[in-house]
């Protein structure tokens, strides 16, 4: 069983991989310095060394020595022989130079502190710090020099340094005025210690620079506010000393209690506390470096990885756990990901397809697979009915949480082959049934309505999310339902009920994910306000307040913050703020912890390698194959749309990315959709409604204007066009409601009237392919855009107009001749006399030519 002093120590291995642990050195840990020649026989001075010079020098004898402490003494020396002397004597007393860096200062100089604050003179730990290479320190000798130092990591000596940066602290009255004189150093301090996990080496518990520090932390922020700090020592205090720490909230970590650490071969104390720090900073180096690494190599399986030792269910789903456990916790699997982590999930279909071929006596199978099923069959057969269901569902489960960390919904095979071992599962009594194997079920569920939202299942869709609504669901999979119920209704063009779903999402500080995403929707309906505040409120928990500090938490935090400020400064640009109290300063953006480029989930940098990925030149080309047949000039031709369609998945995963970091695409005028218009043309070929959402989402027509060619039409066929239609219609509808009702403007528009921009655009190409019953609707909608045409909407209805009237059935047109007498007529403005065309012209160019009784063909004239 761990001791205390070992969790501690893994919260500080924790803090130290996301960069958020910080530490105080003392003048102890300098005695683990070198002597830089064999003539040199003692170790660093410590205060009591300098004491005992200072009391020599004022003639105090033993007797009265024992009473004084350093800063009484000095103080007295100081007014006895002067500044310059005291200060002279510190330095003999030091000697700075007789001394170097041992490994125990390199170790720990090479781990990653955001800062390490020191109250010695000596330079031990700057020259140590040099002889890290992958790590670079910024030194701050003077607290002039902690301008512009924010956000990098530094070595702050704040009492002073050798050799000139004086003056030392060191008397009574330095110290009474030190929070004054040096107060950027105070609240330098304390900053840090609010912003990271912060840990005291070097300090015995009656260190007056120890005491005074605790003391001036305390006096501004109060020991109830004040975080845990954690002390490393090597020796257990005294009962008393313990409490009397334990009620400043400090923590002590004990290395003599880890066994690891300690070395009985090393028979002299000194020598022996120092294995003590020299093992336990090797082994943090060691822990850090490992778990970074793991983290960098993620998911870290070869091709063949499901197929090693054997296929067995156990087997499958150790692997899979595995896999899972050792995820570093980003939000979501950044895209340079994206080829391993499809590599998994492919390399383990064909192990299921596999294991499905030999179980049903199907041919197929390469030489040696069939030894390997055989095996894995033997190890299966071992488990009970019971176990097997249950190992299924778990296997189900990790397979559905890789298909999600990678943005891809479920596969419709996939689907249909988890269904079977779902109802099993159901089937089980509920003394079978653990907590842990009803959430993962409840996973599986939520995530295949997800995957039947965007391929448009309908009727599957409603039937699910029925089946949800019954049962007993944690907050968040309470807010996944009605996140994922506002999305469906997106999906659907449906916008009028955004607001008050959103209203139902529980999002507060205990759940800044669902801040980030509920923030999301209310600045997508133009409330901006709103979305500043929640954003504000999940930043300020994140960054400020001590949470778990488990290592998965800390990175998956530190991603949800990248969104986080990247959501707030898009609906900052969108509002125009000019509150203070709802913009943070410019600067602040800039102090977010140190990121790693090869670690960290970093929101813009996803986003530009999704957008370059998707590039908007491309051309669909579904991969064909052709074999000759065994008949001369004969062959067979086979043509594939599926799972190895990189181009299809990674618009998907894009479309996920967005959804799930809930940074929208426009909000207002500010827009921030490169990718859509390549996204929607790689699905374009598999899904019609996801281009036309993805163009509402983004206001962008183009995507429509790519896609929906009279060929794109021609392969839809007149039902499919009147469906969508349909939609279309009663979107835009709606969303002229809102406009009229809201009285928007182009300078505030939002995701309820981005659809009258784009899919004027989409009627005007459908009715080209659409049944003729289609053509009053439509004759409706562009009545309303007229009447409500004015400088604030500025809709260009050129193409709509004109592609509707060579539509209409000629005596379908003649019929509503009227109707187009009554639209109003173009204002003066220039704009409207282009954008808003005269139809008459249009009605003449389709009557111009006309078919007669006879069959002749004649001119209107």
């Amino acid at each position: 069983m761990e001791s205390m002093s070992e969790l501690y120590i893994d919260e500080i291995v924790s803090s130290l991989l996301e960069h958020r642990a910080a530490i105080l050195v003392g003048a102890g840990f300098s005695r683990n310095a070198d002597p830089v020649n064999n003539t040199i026989q003692s170790k660093m001075p410590m205060w009591n060394g300098l004491i005992d010079k200072f009391c020599d020098k004022l003639g105090i004898d033993d007797k009265h020595r024992k009473y004084l402490n350093t800063l009484t003494v000095a103080q007295e020396l100081e007014e006895s022989y002067g500044r310059p002397y005291l200060e002279k004597m510190i330095k003999a007393v030091m000697d700075n130079d007789a001394y170097e860096p041992s490994d125990i200062h390199v170790s720990l100089m090479t781990l990653h502190w955001s800062d390490v604050f020191t109250t010695n003179y000596d330079t031990l730990l700057e020259r140590a710090a040099k002889k890290v290479a992958d790590y670079k320190y910024q030194f701050i000798l003077d607290q002039k020099d902690l301008i512009y130092s924010a956000g990098t990591p530094r070595l702050i000596k704040l009492h002073g340094s050798f050799p000139s940066n004086s003056p030392f602290i060191i008397t009574e009255e330095d110290f009474r005025t030190y929070p004054a004189d040096h107060a950027p150093f105070v609240n330098t301090v304390q900053q840090s210690l609010l912003e990271n996990t912060f840990c005291l080496i070097g300090f015995s518990g009656d260190d007056p620079n120890f005491l005074k520090w605790i003391g001036w932390i305390h006096d501004n922020i109060g020991i109830k506010n004040s975080p845990v700090i954690y002390m490393i020592t090597h020796r257990h205090f005294s009962p008393a000393k313990e409490n009397d720490l334990i009620s400043k909230k400090i923590k002590v970590i004990v290395l003599d209690d880890i066994k690891r650490y300690q070395n009985k071969s090393i028979t002299i104390d000194e020598d022996y506390v120092m294995e003590l720090y020299r093992n336990f900073l090797k082994d943090l180096v060691k822990r850090t470096k490992e778990i970074e690494e793991d983290g960098k190599n993620w998911p870290g399986t070869d091709a063949n990885f499901f197929y090693s030792e054997q296929s067995s269910l156990q087997e499958i789903n150790n692997k899979l756990e595995k896999i899972h456990r050792s995820y570093p916790g980003w939000i979501l699997s950044p895209f340079r990901k994206h080829k391993a982590l499809f590599s998994v999930i492919s390399n383990f279909e064909m192990v299921t397809l596999g294991r499905k071929s030999f179980k049903n006596g199907n041919g197929g199978l390469m030489p040696g697979e069939r030894e390997h099923f055989e095996k894995a069959e033997e190890e299966d057969a071992k488990l009970t009915k019971i176990e097997k269901t249950k190992l299924y569902l778990k296997i189900s489960y990790e397979y559905c949480w890789l298909n999600n960390v990678s943005g891809h919904p479920l596969s419709t095979q996939s689907i249909k082959n988890i269904a079977f071992h779902l109802e099993e599962y159901e089937a089980l009594s509920k003394e079978e049934k653990t907590s842990e194997l009803e959430r993962q079920f409840r996973f599986i569920l939520l995530m295949e309505l997800r995957s039947f939202r965007i391929y448009k299942h309908e009727e599957e869709w409603d039937k699910l999310y029925d089946s949800l609504s019954k049962l007993s669901l944690s907050t968040d999979e309470k807010n996944q339902l009605i996140y994922e119920d506002i999305y469906h209704d997106i999906y659907n063009l449906k916008f009028s009920d955004v607001e008050k779903k959103t209203s139902d999402i529980t999002a507060d500080k205990n759940y800044p994910l669902w801040c980030l995403k509920k923030a999301s929707l209310w600045a997508s309906i133009g409330r901006y306000t709103d979305a500043a505040t929640l954003l504000l409120l999940a930043i300020n928990e994140i960054r400020f307040v001590t949470s778990d500090n488990s290592r998965t938490r800390d990175i998956r935090s530190r991603s949800i913050e990248s969104c986080l400020v990247t959501l707030y400064n898009f609906v900052i640009q969108a509002q125009g703020f000019s509150s203070h109290h709802l913009r943070l300063p410019s600067d602040e953006f800039l102090e977010t912890p140190k990121r790693d480029p090869e670690f960290d989930f970093i929101w813009d940098r996803e986003n530009s390698q999704y957008a370059t990925f998707l590039s908007d030149e491309y051309e669909y080309k579904p991969e064909t194959i052709k074999k000759a047949d065994f008949d001369l000039g004969r062959a067979s031709i086979s043509t594939s749309l599926g799972r190895d369609n990189n181009d299809y998945f990674t618009a998907l995963s894009f479309i996920s990315f967005r959804e799930e970091t809930g940074v929208p695409y426009k909000l207002s005028n500010v827009v921030n959709k490169n990718g859509i218009i390549g996204a929607a043309k790689r699905l374009a070929p598999y899904s019609v409604i996801l281009p036309i959402v993805l163009s509402i989402l983004s206001e962008e027509d183009k995507a429509i204007k790519g896609i929906v060619s009279r060929s794109y039409l021609a392969s839809l066929g007149v039902e499919a066009v009147d469906e969508l239609t349909d939609i279309c219609l009663e979107c835009l509808n709606a969303s002229l409601g809102v406009w009229v009702e809201e009285k928007n403007n182009v300078f505030n528009k939002n995701l309820r009237v981005f659809p009258i921009y784009v899919l004027t655009e989409a009627l005007s190409r459908f009715c080209t392919r659409c049944s003729a019953s289609k053509f009053d609707e439509m004759l409706s909608i562009l009545q309303k855009e007229y009447e409500n045409w004015n400088t604030t909407l500025m809709l260009d209805l050129r193409e709509f107009v004109s592609r509707l009237i060579e539509s209409f059935p000629l005596k379908k047109l003649f019929d509503n001749i009227d109707f187009f007498w009554k639209l109003p007529i173009s204002p003066d403005q220039s704009i409207a006399s282009t954008n808003l065309p005269e139809c008459f012209a249009h009605i003449y160019q389709r009557a111009k030519y006309i078919w007669t009784e006879d069959g002749v063909v004649r001119q209107i004239k």
